[in-house]
């Protein structure tokens, strides 16, 4: 499977909710989700994830970070703690620590996820699984397309702003002070809130 996924920033939340809740089924209604993303600074073709959700853990695959079509894998875990320590005693090294309040829709075949993201701002993606390569551009010009007319998204955020905007993020953010442990209070909701900059 091959995973094309679309990004913007948005200013305006309550108005992109606003239409979404219009016409797009809402599936989960403000579900907080923590992922720390690791990388292995001798092999830039991958990236690893470690997701945490409420109840529930993943570790995920995704080839070639640089382009809109990945390859994706991911596997339920049982001890997040574990499976980071491991990476990171494995070479591989924390990027970024991204925390969220996640708005899914589903509409026409696609995956709408609208992003309160702690510290960062507000963006939507819009994503759609494809069988074979060779669908994936043809899928995504119909994306922007649906972006574009149904939701006023003419701007997209492409790989090198995303890292650039990362950039700045991580040069704001300590995640050495945060542990899987609050991740996990995050999103089960026994913590309301968390914050991953320097001078909290």
């Amino acid at each position: 499977m091959y995973e094309i996924e679309l990004r913007a920033l948005i200013n305006d939340f309550a108005a992109i909710k606003k239409k979404l809740d219009s016409f797009a089924s809402l599936v989960k209604d403000g579900e907080r989700e923590a992922t720390i993303f690791l990388s292995n600074p001798h092999k830039k073709d991958f990236d690893l994830r470690l997701k945490f959700k409420k109840d529930k853990y993943f570790l995920s695959f995704k080839s070639d970070p640089s382009k809109n079509v990945r390859k994706e894998i991911e596997s339920d875990i049982s001890d997040p703690e574990a499976i980071y320590e491991m990476l990171i005693n494995s070479g591989f090294e924390t990027q970024l620590i991204v925390a969220r309040i996640n708005y899914l829709y589903n509409y026409g075949g696609y995956d709408i996820l609208l992003n309160e993201i702690i510290d960062w701002g507000n963006a939507i993606e819009v994503e759609k699984m494809v069988d074979g390569k060779e669908d994936t551009e043809k899928v995504e010009k119909e994306m922007k397309e649906f972006m574009n007319r149904q939701l006023d998204i003419k701007e997209l955020l492409n790989r090198e702003e995303l890292v650039r905007l990362n950039g700045i993020y991580k040069n704001k953010a300590d995640f050495d002070k945060i542990k899987a442990d609050d991740l996990i209070a995050f999103v089960s909701g026994e913590i309301d809130n968390i914050s991953f900059l320097k001078d909290k």
